[in-house]
């Protein structure tokens, strides 16, 4: 077939056909161009005024935009009377093939859309998750960076994360600062009651409220064993308990007080 014939062909199929079919399409097609970029940016305007996460925000705009081209270009297609039942059997085989080849990275897909979403630690957090202890960097739709306090990059699969247990330090205002401190049973208790409780009233960066205490928490074979109490400031945590374990040093090396 010369090229001629096929002009003739093409030129006999706009006539017989350009009013029903051809123009419909073409009107279809700036439409569905129209949409596809017009909702997408609805949609994203509709996530950001109800703080939606960035990242999930990004996602689901760029598959709806992916969506409506999918749904437009067949649409077209079928009205110019091009048979699509097999172009949609094929996409959906494909859809199944790739979701097989995919399946670990849609877990994580999965598990990154239920952290974004529920929300169980932010950026900046402190938290140990998937077997590894950091502050939150980044929440990926498929992974989650961590950075570690010598300063390692931790990047954690978000499947991990779900399938295990959160540990999220930074999510209260205050915490527990819990010690064990043991001395001989020669040593007068109330002695060394009355001391490690004089540490934590007089440490500046414990809190008045909920009130230290110090409790006999074991009589162990060879030592007694007191359990200290007292909370202080989440942000002030690690510092705070320095200060107390060295206080209770140079407490006891005063009073000759010997820690087993």
């Amino acid at each position: 077939m010369s090229f001629v014939d096929l002009l003739h062909q093409l030129f006999d199929y706009l006539v017989t056909h350009g009013i029903h079919d051809v123009l419909p399409a073409i009107g279809l097609g700036f439409v569905g161009y129209w949409l596809t970029h017009r909702l997408p940016r609805l949609l994203r305007g509709a996530m950001t005024r109800a703080h939606v996460e960035p990242t999930l925000t990004t996602f689901v705009v760029h598959v709806s935009r992916y969506a409506l081209f999918i749904f437009f270009t067949i649409v077209i297609l079928s009205r110019l009377g091009i048979e699509t039942a097999s172009l949609i059997t094929l996409l959906g085989a494909a859809g199944l093939a790739i979701g097989l080849a995919l399946q670990g990275s849609l877990s994580n897909f999965a598990a990154g859309v239920l952290i974004i979403v529920f929300r169980p630690f932010r950026v900046g957090d402190l938290v140990e998750v998937g077997g590894a202890t950091g502050t939150v960097q980044d929440i990926q739709i498929f992974t989650t960076v961590l950075h570690t306090a010598d300063n390692l990059r931790i990047v954690v699969p978000n499947d991990l994360i779900t399938k295990g247990k959160i540990t999220n330090y930074s999510a209260n205002d205050i915490r527990r600062i819990d010690l064990t401190v043991g001395v001989a049973y020669t040593q007068d208790l109330e002695q060394v009651r009355q001391l490690l409780t004089d540490i934590l009233l007089k440490e500046p960066g414990l809190l008045a409220t909920p009130a230290p205490c110090v409790t006999v928490a074991e009589l162990s074979k060879n030592s007694l064993q007191f359990a200290l109490r007292a909370w202080s400031k989440t942000s002030d945590y690690e510092a705070v308990r320095g200060s107390v374990l060295e206080r209770i040093k140079l407490t006891f090396d005063q009073h000759d007080i010997a820690m087993l």
